[in-house]
């Protein structure tokens, strides 16, 4: 595991999901994931604080983001602040002239009319497991055809074979994980730290402290 400072001003998000609050759940647990698979994101949910100004942050966030990830639900096609969102990521997408916008469709939604001019799009509604290792596997940087070859026909069910697959591709197997949460498992028996990484085996560690907290049982095992 490697250290994630959230607050760093270097920092450069690998995406930023756009969503409606209303699929908030579906969408935590998809950024855990990515988390998982080494990738940084940025999430309106773990990212704002207090007294933020909100449009600033937001208009903030898309710009340092590499990609913008639209979560396509009924509910974010019933959002006007989701539309003004998704307005915002295609304006920087005309502005850089290159492919910033990923469309990520969920519950058999239609696309937005924004998004409707023959762009192509992750459908998560059927092969969820399948979808997450193309997204993850592109923002790695890894070619169409890798990943394609990779996957062959299977029809992944797990997110440990995502895991497996990314890094037959050439993932480093590295997940990133919140530094508040670091400091907690680097406490922990059985792990060795190196800087701002974490290695273990998470059975043997999961063994060695029997009075784990829930939620860092979830992230070692995840």
């Amino acid at each position: 595991m490697k250290k994630l400072d959230r607050k760093s001003r270097k920092r450069k998000p690998a995406i930023f999901l756009s969503h409606s609050s209303k699929d908030n759940i579906l969408v935590t647990q998809l950024a855990l994931h990515l988390n998982h698979l080494g990738i940084d994101v940025w999430m309106d949910d773990w990212e704002l604080e207090v007294g933020d100004n909100l449009n600033q942050r937001i208009r903030e966030a898309i710009q340092k983001s590499q990609y913008l990830g639209i979560v396509v639900t009924p509910s974010f096609l019933k959002s006007e602040w989701c539309k003004k969102e998704l307005a915002d990521a295609l304006a920087k997408e005309k502005a850089l002239r290159k492919k910033v916008v990923l469309p990520l469709r969920f519950k058999k939604a239609k696309m937005p009319e924004l998004l409707v001019e023959e762009r192509i799009y992750l459908d998560f509604t059927l092969h969820y497991f399948t979808e997450l290792a193309q997204l993850a596997g592109m923002i790695h940087g890894f070619s169409r055809k890798k990943l394609t070859t990779a996957i062959g026909y299977k029809h992944l069910k797990k997110i440990n074979e995502v895991e497996d697959l990314l890094k037959t591709c050439g993932w480093d197997g590295v997940s990133l994980i919140d530094a508040d949460y670091f400091n907690d498992v680097k406490k922990l028996k059985g792990v060795t730290v190196r800087g701002n990484t974490i290695e273990f085996y998470p059975d043997e560690v999961v063994r060695l402290n029997p009075k784990i907290s829930k939620v860092l049982k979830q992230l070692i095992l995840q």
